[in-house]
């Protein structure tokens, strides 16, 4: 439960004699506007860092971890299938039959937002490269600033976004402290996680995916994931991404070479000139009745292009004067 002060004070561990004993000398006071408690909102089965006793009649807004994940979570927190994703993931990646891999393709595409973008021509590769992980309740999937170098869909479970400072930076370290007298010996409070990697910017559940700038870019983790409960999730390695990808271009840098071969006037020129022709063709594709040109005006944003028919048809019109 995540509790927020609406009036009155309260401190967290009050300093009257009788609970000094007990609780401890005080850290903080807290009051109206002030929230405490949030690290419950995020972590299942965690020890609470403090006491907290109300210094005078005070009124709070409560919010329960239930109610939190209603409001911020979608409505499931696994994969449609993910049973099913999960066994067939955790098949070696060599022994995945064409059957599982096209099974494992058509439940993701369903769920994941991340494989409804991809080019349909990836998904049988990337899903023979893809792995399976398990992860505990509050386990760091990756910490802000580490150099990222996979790539994650949730199947089951849920888990927060937590950013720390400067985006892509390690949260700052905290800073030893020295033992106050008296205190030596003592147990060590146990570590607040929000305050070590900042507060929660996201919570996200099954289907969902993150840690894709890290297959586009190589970029450094923007913040740090945390698993709120036992999670299963499907990894892909930059590595895998990367040669997967290089392998789709060529294949399609292929094709558009035998494309141009057949064309007149370019079936003599070499297999390097025409991959350079290849390169500064772009691929645009119209909708029926669709104006690419109009006669009497400039070329398309002042530009001049050469276009050819790669598959279905263009008609051409042109105006007449009909004379009386």
């Amino acid at each position: 439960i995540s509790e927020t002060i609406y009036s009155g004070q309260g401190d967290r561990i009050v300093p009257a004699e009788k609970w000094a004993e007990v609780l401890g000398s005080k850290k903080q006071t807290l009051q109206g506007g002030d929230s405490f408690g949030d690290r419950a909102l995020l972590q299942k089965n965690t020890l609470r860092t403090a006491s907290c006793i109300a210094a005078e009649k005070t009124e709070m807004m409560v919010l329960s971890q239930a109610d939190f994940k209603k409001l911020f979570a979608k409505d499931s927190n696994e994969v449609e299938g993910f049973e099913r994703v999960a066994e067939l993931l955790q098949i070696d990646s060599g022994a995945r039959s064409k059957n599982q891999l096209d099974e494992l393709a058509q439940l993701l595409t369903k769920t994941s937002s991340f494989f409804q973008t991809l080019d349909p021509g990836l998904h049988y590769d990337i899903c023979q490269a893809a792995s399976y992980k398990r992860l505990q309740s509050n386990d760091v999937v990756f910490v802000q600033g580490e150099v990222g170098d996979a790539f994650y869909v949730v199947l089951r479970g849920t888990l927060s976004l937590h950013i720390k400072g400067t985006p892509g930076l390690p949260p700052p370290k905290k800073e030893a402290k020295e033992p106050q007298p008296g205190e030596e010996g003592l147990e060590e409070e146990p570590e607040d996680l929000t305050e070590v990697y900042g507060p929660c910017i996201s919570v996200l559940s099954g289907g969902q995916s993150f840690g894709e700038l890290a297959l586009l870019h190589g970029m450094p983790r923007t913040g740090t994931v945390l698993c709120q409960d036992e999670s299963e999730l499907l990894v892909l390695w930059k590595a895998n991404y990367d040669e997967i990808l290089q392998t789709s271009q060529a294949r399609e840098l292929e094709r558009q070479v035998a494309f141009l071969r057949n064309l007149p006037n370019l079936d003599k020129l070499s297999t390097g000139r025409l991959m350079r022709i290849a390169y500064c063709f772009q691929l645009k594709e119209l909708s029926r009745g669709y104006t690419l040109l109009q006669e009497g005006r400039t070329s398309e944003k002042g530009h001049v292009y050469v276009y050819i028919v790669k598959e279905g048809a263009i008609k051409m019109v042109r105006r007449t004067n009909m004379k009386k």
